[in-house]
């Protein structure tokens, strides 16, 4: 399927010898925003830059319905959901916010393959998207979460991705990808199967890590899908410091950081989570008119931007996949206090979290089972950061 965007220009895609990443036109909503579009690699779908990332709609239904056709309205047309986000209720949402709009959309949902994973088990998680959801095809199916120990699973003869192919073949699925936080080289070797036409990736200003993972996606044709562009909602908080390190005046600093995502020139499309009505149009109107930083302005920003390196790769996001704890320790709100408290000074306000905090309670309540270890997609040595949470819990409190 190839939608009817309404572009200020339209391009015969086949025919554009743009680099991948390239904008490629505009269009614009019901409202007054305009919004750009790539080309998604070898999949030839203009995607909007901007896209909408529905792990964090509204718990209430019809909020969230809103979110999604307001989301549409101002010419978004890309919806990244799952079966299991919003307490498995994110695609019943999205369905609810598509009622009579399913032209005007690129959905694209998942399921996990792991090494028992059956062609039947995989078949059973299509039918339930599809039910939730309210449609009789889904444009992009992602093998989710791929882990370097399920490579054989996925790929293997009669195995999950020859069904996906089969249903790609019967026009049930428009086109086939993975996400993944695995490490650059694993995705490397999923990529050069071949059988991929786009991949998703945990990607940020404070996480570049995999940046030469998205160039050789691209220049294999590869659409790349950023997720994480402002790390979890982290970036989306008011820095000077941040703002000061990055060209260009946007108008908040989540716009700072969808700018530096979107200024990769492999990268097609950000799925940003957003939570109501009015942060999509504030995060339309921040993508209106973007420009794409210049090579010696994106130079500078990571120049900066690696004095901050002790964040990197050890940075939660607040993907909430460590939880349950055993102990009830709420481990990604108290890893944003140490992030908010080391990476913007804001001194007060960790302290008044900290002061909140019971002696046997938040850090100190950790056994070190290692199950939240386990869990982390980032990899993240958990242990280690609740104790220095714990120290920084015990220097703000003195």
């Amino acid at each position: 399927m190839r939608l009817s965007i309404p572009p200020a220009r339209r391009y015969n895609c086949a025919e554009d010898t743009r680099p991948a990443g390239a904008l490629i036109g505009v269009g614009t909503g019901k409202g007054n925003a305009i919004l750009q579009y790539r080309t998604l690699g070898r999949t030839g779908k203009d995607i909007s830059i901007l896209s909408l990332g529905c792990m964090r709609l509204p718990e209430n239904d019809e909020e969230a319905a809103a979110v999604v056709s307001r989301a549409i309205d101002l010419g978004i047309n890309y919806l990244e959901t799952s079966e299991w986000y919003c307490d498995s209720r994110s695609e019943i949402k999205v369905g609810l916010g598509i009622k009579g709009r399913r032209d005007q959309v690129y959905i694209s949902t998942k399921s996990k393959v792991e090494p028992t994973t059956t062609q039947d088990d995989t078949m059973r998680a299509f039918e339930g998207s599809l039910k939730r959801l309210g449609v009789d095809r889904v444009d992009f199916y992602q093998v989710w979460d791929w882990k370097a120990e399920e490579f054989d699973a996925v790929t293997k003869k009669g195995g999950a991705l020859d069904l996906l192919e089969k249903l790609r073949d019967e026009g049930l699925i428009g086109h086939i990808g993975f996400t993944s936080h695995e490490k650059n080289e694993d995705l490397i070797r999923l990529i050069d199967t071949g059988r991929f036409e786009s991949c998703t990736l945990a990607y940020h200003m404070l996480n570049r890590t995999v940046e030469p993972v998205i160039a050789y996606a691209a220049a294999r044709g590869m659409g790349v899908v950023c997720m994480t562009p402002i790390a979890g909602g982290l970036l989306a908080t008011p820095s000077d410091v941040l703002r000061e390190l990055l060209p260009g005046q946007q108008p908040s600093m989540a716009a700072s950081a969808l700018s530096f995502v979107l200024s990769n020139p492999g990268i097609t499309t950000a799925p940003s989570g957003m939570t109501s009505v009015a942060e999509v149009e504030a995060n339309v109107a921040a993508m209106e008119d973007f420009t794409p930083m210049t090579a010696e302005e994106r130079a500078s920003a990571i120049k900066a931007l690696d004095e901050y390196a002790v964040l990197g790769e050890q940075f939660c996001t607040g993907c909430n996949y460590c939880q349950p704890c055993p102990s009830d320790v709420k481990i990604p709100r108290l890893f944003r206090m140490r992030n908010y408290y080391k990476l913007f000074g804001l001194r007060e306000w960790a302290q008044r979290v900290a002061n909140r905090i019971e002696p046997d309670k938040g850090p100190f309540a950790c056994t070190e089972c290692g199950e939240c270890e386990t869990k982390c997609p980032n990899n993240i040595p958990i242990i280690d950061q609740l104790k220095e949470v714990a120290g920084i819990i015990e220097e703000l409190r003195s």
